[in-house]
């Protein structure tokens, strides 16, 4: 009886912990959205209650010693909270909990609010006072069971300022089933209840008075002979890092290239993960919306740029991560992309931080440099950086150009330092009289995300905006004049963009994406699929769906008024929208399905022969 009595007591320390974190949370963010899966929190604290059960079979110390590190490190740090909440949901994904453990998710709380230590010593005082009362326990537990009961609704309750604040997801909240129905009309209910709209939906993004439309741009002359080009992957570049709306802006060359050459100020990547992201740029191609990783598949012979480009051109590609960790190698070295270097195929061998993710990204650099002197014109290089990726590897003092601890601080210092390297490759290129040769492409392959919505770190955990905006260049003065292009545009409008600049014919059905040298309208709508397993479309007036493929879970946001996603609306509302989303998900995966089949045909028969010796329709 003693051993139930304590897993009791640990049940309701979670539970206490559960209810002040998402408390604390909602009184910062103001968004009911928060809600939308509190009843799961009681579900883990019964989990975790059992654990603690089977624990006092063996140990009833073991067990409270056991729960009681479990409440101080996730109490320390709301995101570690959110990892075990989300690691027990998925059936234990331990990924997710290492990657919160090597980061410094799991540190003090950054802001040292009150609140946040609240949720670290409410749960372990609650814990030792029940562990520590001899006598009244059992009195104690039903009335403090009763008033948990009682904020849980409170809370819900409190969190719910206006109806259209609330997502679908609340509607299947077990306790908002408790507070709500006796203040809703009859006949209404939560996928029912009108929503209020903007009058009128503009672009949640300013728009420079300079930016010229698509519609006013001409093919470019042709060059006498071919240009160079040099595509630089900027790993985990978000647009509004870039933009300096947290630091000062930390990449001054970039800066500087968007303001010579073509700067896409409204770029977003098709997915949240840096393979998918490089197969659409570098395919023109949607990602598959599959839970299988199709961009890394050795059966991927969808053709890429290097395929499209004429015999002539040299192709390499470098970057200091591995080619076989959620790298997209087969479908590069079915287009003809030989000459692949990463972490195990590279001279260098410093590692710095984690070693075994990246090789040094400085020293990498250098033998970028060295080769694109090595190399013959016309010639394609690719650069796939790594410095912004989680975990934000420190490179020492001279590049803390950004002061403080925290993995912001260092994400901006890695930002700096990819700058650096980008300026070393544009000033080699000068200095070898090269660049009004070249084209550079610069892009980052998805953005990066800082808690700016719950469980949303890093990447690849999240469709929102931070998740998928990052910046995207065009540059060499000869071809780019100094534009803004404002219009929506995804990775997909790359590659056929690069080709019209260079004068290499292709048909409009080969890609998904749209030139940008085309007259055009703007396109309705653009499609991402997440490594979550969401799919989402945003339509040219930003309003933004994303479902769930596997659980049905629905977003919608009116990105004009609610650029921050904050207030998600019902999807009842948008149901048109919604079917065309998941219309989308159903042809996308026989479109590359059909595609890559036929690819596959002519590729097994061509893949020794180069692109010389395939047909314009092969490329």
């Amino acid at each position: 009886m003693a051993r139930v009595e304590q897993a009791v007591d640990i049940a309701l320390a979670w539970l206490t912990l559960a209810l002040v974190y998402r408390l604390t949370l909602q009184t910062r963010v103001g968004s009911a959205f928060l809600w939308a899966d509190a009843w799961q929190d009681v579900a883990v604290a019964l989990l975790l209650t059992l654990l603690a059960l089977l624990l006092s079979l063996v140990a009833r110390r073991l067990a409270l010693a056991v729960s009681a590190l479990l409440l101080v490190l996730v109490g320390l740090e709301a995101q570690v909270f959110a990892h075990v909440m989300a690691a027990m949901r998925i059936a234990l994904d331990w990924p997710t909990l290492r990657d919160a453990l090597q980061s410094d998710d799991w540190k003090v709380v950054q802001t040292g609010d009150a609140r946040d230590w609240l949720a670290v010593l409410t749960p372990v005082v609650l814990l030792g006072v029940l562990r520590t009362l001899p006598h009244g326990r059992a009195r104690l537990r039903p009335g403090l069971a009763v008033v948990l009961a009682a904020m849980l609704a409170l809370g819900v309750t409190w969190a719910t300022p206006r109806p259209d604040d609330w997502p679908d997801d609340a509607a299947r909240n077990p306790l908002v089933a408790l507070t709500w129905p006796a203040q809703m009309g009859e006949e209404e209910t939560f996928e029912t209840k009108q929503m209020t709209k903007p009058s009128a939906v503009a672009d949640p993004l300013p728009v420079p008075a300079e930016t010229t439309p698509a519609t006013a741009v001409a093919l470019p002359e042709p060059a006498t002979q071919p240009y160079n080009v040099v595509w630089i992957i900027m790993e985990s570049t978000g647009t509004r890092y870039f933009n300096g709306e947290f630091r000062d802006a930390p990449m001054p060359t970039l800066r500087r290239l968007a303001d010579e050459g073509w700067y896409l100020s409204h770029h977003q990547s098709p997915s949240n993960s840096s393979a998918t992201s490089i197969f659409a740029q570098l395919s023109g191609l949607y990602p598959n919306p599959q839970t299988a990783m199709f961009a890394t598949q050795a059966d991927n012979w969808i053709p890429a740029l290097p395929a499209f480009l004429p015999a002539a051109y040299e192709r390499f590609l470098y970057t200091p991560g591995r080619l076989n960790f959620f790298f997209p190698q087969a479908f590069l070295r079915h287009s003809g992309l030989t000459d692949l270097v990463g972490f195990d195929e590279t001279t260098v061998t410093r590692n710095v931080g984690i070693e075994h993710m990246s090789k040094d990204e400085i020293a990498t650099v250098t033998t970028f440099l060295e080769r694109l002197q090595r190399a013959h014109e016309p010639f394609l290089g690719i650069y796939y950086s790594f410095s912004p990726h989680w975990p934000y590897t420190d490179y020492g003092a001279k590049w803390h150009k950004f002061p403080g601890s925290q993995p912001i601080d260092k994400y901006h210092n890695a930002l700096w330092l990819l700058d650096q390297q980008i300026a070393r490759i544009v000033e080699q290129l000068r200095a070898d009289g090269r660049l009004d040769r070249t084209i550079l492409v610069l892009v980052g392959d998805h953005g990066e995300a800082f808690g700016q919505h719950e469980h949303n770190w890093a990447h690849a955990r999240g469709s929102f905006q931070e998740n998928f905006e990052t910046p995207a260049i065009l540059w060499q003065p000869r071809v780019f004049a100094p534009r803004v292009v404002a219009e929506r545009t995804s990775h997909i409008d790359l590659l056929p963009t690069l080709l019209d600049a260079l004068h290499v014919a292709f048909k409009d059905a080969q890609f998904q994406g749209q030139s940008l040298w085309r007259a055009h309208s703007p396109r309705p709508q653009v499609f991402a699929w997440s490594n979550e397993g969401m799919a989402t479309v945003t339509t040219a007036a930003g309003v933004k769906v994303s479902w769930g493929v596997q659980d049905g879970r629905c977003r919608v946001f009116e990105l004009a008024s609610d650029p921050q996603e904050r207030r998600p609306l019902a999807c009842k509302e948008h149901a048109q929208l919604l079917g065309t989303l998941k219309g989308w998900v159903t042809e996308q995966r026989a479109e590359l399905k059909g595609r890559n089949e036929a690819a596959r045909r002519l590729g097994t028969t061509a893949q020794h022969a180069g692109p010389e010796n395939r047909t314009g329709a092969e490329r």
